[in-house]
């Protein structure tokens, strides 16, 4: 029996895509227990047949196949997007034919590949990707970048569903598309797997049909490329295993991204008997009686207490304590557990909070039944509109700023920032890459939200600047005035009384002044009416722009709270958003988007403009 626990920080659990079927040859489960923690067990009869059934392969093609996607399979993998072509038949068939695989086809590479990573966005979970050789390759390099397909070219979509057994057709077009969505992946860090097949090297470079160089063909935009010989008897069978387990690891692990194995294929591509020797299989006597991957990597995670923290901690956290105009600014946050790793780090802090559209935090819903909880926050939802007054900008002065997660979809606020530098910025984010255009971040912490706020949770922090922080809250609010100006001074009241009026009514006036559908008005309307248990999939250009102007949070009727008290003592909804934001590209947006509903396993609300 092989049983795991999936912690958040662990590797997680596709309970909503793997496909369980009854079968007499599997009896594996997946139980989650919490919203944090799932069970799963792989008792495997399954492992039992899988020794005589790779020693009665008909070929040394078909036992190459079906060694890459068992390993997938027992490092978590589940979820198979299969392009048409006969070069990659092994590799399709196999996968087809597993019993706990779900897989889905389309004739398009690049809405496949967008599909492959919206679903990645939305699990957190690699999918995998086999596609044949030639042009087909080149088809998935757009969604690991970003694509930029151009809409009204007679491409066509057509989705069936949106299940685990989702199924797309479009139009066939050439492999070199690809290179769009392995960027989107690369840039910004969705895991993904690239299986691509291949002429042998002998059929290279003489003019052979489809055949065009695939080493290295997506460049540095993978972690990790490994171009495997043709299948042969005479090289051992581990070889495969471990370049699966090694390529795996650098597709989940820091920074995450897409990882390419290149897979050349010989004749036959069908069934045809081929002998080949045994004694390929040597030293998997182990490894076919049990379900586990052959090599397993272990993400070591040393917690060290922030009361002896290191020097560089220390003076973090130093920052912190002597900050009087700070401002807490959330990003791209991917994850529901690090939505309330965030707000618990602000309720903490009690800094004035600017949340980007991306964090989930902006279309946060609060229970009216809990009328205080906003005293909890100070949220500044209206700063990008607020900005547009320069009496506003001449009297921002910040003096510490701690940015959650990367990328501020707000030009205005990172021109504020970058004007009122230099002062103490403190980026966060759990990846290496430097995301700093404006070249201001005096601080650069890599490590995961939950490890940051568990150690700043163990401070005491006095309260920031009250001049500071009530003002912010009247430039976010139209509220009465009475009593605030006992708490600010003349300057302070006059710029309040100057700015706050109009940035509300501009706002209202803009929704409501035409009798038609206007970008605003939706953008503000879709904050109301998206359902707590649902998900947004935001376009590029002006849609993920118009959501973060415009979209708000909203307080909802009195409802039961003990889903909410599972996750949190804070009576408040939040809502995972997404958008291809790696490279911004505006084309495989549906795709991504349908990708992204089966891998969360929520109805999703796509945001987009016009297609034509």
């Amino acid at each position: 029996v092989y049983m795991y626990a999936i912690a958040p920080r662990g590797r997680e659990s596709v309970d909503n895509i793997m496909e369980l079927r009854e079968s007499p040859s599997s009896s594996q489960f997946c139980v989650r227990l919490s919203a944090s923690l799932v069970v799963s067990s792989n008792m495997l009869d399954h492992a039992n047949e899988l020794s005589p059934s790779l020693k009665e392969s008909a070929n040394i093609n078909a036992v190459w196949a079906s060694l890459i996607v068992e390993e997938c399979t027992r490092l978590g993998l589940m979820y198979f997007c299969i392009a048409p072509g006969s070069r990659s038949s092994p590799l399709a068939v196999a996968a087809a034919s597993h019993k706990l695989i779900t897989c889905i086809s389309c004739f398009d590479e690049r809405s496949l590949a967008f599909h492959a990573v919206g679903y990645g966005r939305g699990s957190h979970i690699p999918a995998v990707i086999i596609t044949s050789s030639g042009t087909a390759v080149s088809n998935l390099l757009p969604a690991n970048i970003t694509i930029l397909v151009k809409v009204g070219d007679g491409h066509s979509v057509k989705a069936q569903g949106m299940c685990a057994n989702l199924k797309l057709v479009v139009q066939k077009v050439p492999l070199t598309q690809f290179l769009f969505f392995v960027v989107e992946a690369s840039q910004d860090f969705v895991p993904l797997i690239l299986l691509t097949a291949d002429r042998p090297p002998e059929l290279l470079d003489c003019g052979a049909n489809q055949a065009i160089d695939q080493v290295n063909h997506f460049g540095s935009f993978v972690r990790f490329f490994f171009n495997l010989p043709a299948p042969t008897d005479q090289i051992p069978a581990k070889m495969v295993l471990t370049t699966l387990d090694s390529a795996v690891h650098w597709a989940i692990s820091s920074p995450r991204g897409p990882v390419h194995i290149n897979c050349p294929f010989r004749e036959p591509l069908e069934s045809s008997p081929r002998k080949w020797l045994s004694s390929y299989l040597t030293g998997l006597d182990f490894w076919m009686t049990n379900a586990e991957p052959f090599t397993k990597y272990i993400h070591m995670q040393l917690s060290h207490s922030c009361i002896n923290a290191p020097g560089e901690m220390t003076e973090i956290l130093n920052l912190i304590l002597r900050a009087n105009n700070s401002l807490l600014l959330f990003g791209a946050i991917h994850t529901e557990d690090e939505m309330w790793a965030a707000l618990l780090l602000a309720k903490h802090l009690q800094w004035p909070v600017v949340a980007d559209i991306l964090s989930g935090l902006r279309l946060r819903k609060l229970l009216t039944s809990f009328p205080d909880i906003e005293r909890n926050f100070i949220f500044v939802d209206n700063l990008d509109h607020a900005l547009l007054s320069d009496s506003v900008k001449g009297w921002l002065e910040i003096d510490v700023v701690i940015q959650i997660g990367s990328r501020i979809t707000s030009k205005r606020i990172c021109q504020i920032l970058e004007d009122c530098a230099p002062f103490s910025y403190i980026m966060v984010d759990k990846h290496p890459h430097r995301h700093d255009p404006s070249h201001i971040v005096t601080h650069r912490i890599q490590t995961s939200i939950f490890e940051f706020v568990g150690c700043v949770l163990k401070a005491a922090v006095p309260p920031t600047s009250s001049t500071w922080s009530t003002s912010l809250q009247l430039l976010n609010k139209m509220d009465s005035l009475e009593g605030i100006n006992k708490k600010l001074d003349r300057l302070y009241m006059v710029l309040i009384l100057r700015t706050l009026h109009p940035v509300e009514w501009e706002i209202k006036f803009q929704i409501t002044a035409e009798c038609s559908l206007t970008e605003p008005y939706v953008a503000h309307l879709m904050s109301e009416a998206l359902s707590t248990e649902s998900a947004l999939f935001l376009g590029n250009s002006m849609p993920i722009r118009d959501a973060n102007l415009y979209g708000c949070s909203w307080s909802i009727s009195n409802q039961s709270v003990s889903p909410l008290m599972l996750n949190s003592d804070l009576p408040i909804h939040l809502m995972r958003v997404a958008a291809n934001r790696g490279a911004s590209g505006i084309d495989g947006l549906l795709s991504t988007a349908i990708g992204f509903s089966v891998g969360c396993n929520k109805k999703v609300t796509i945001y987009i403009f016009s297609l034509f």
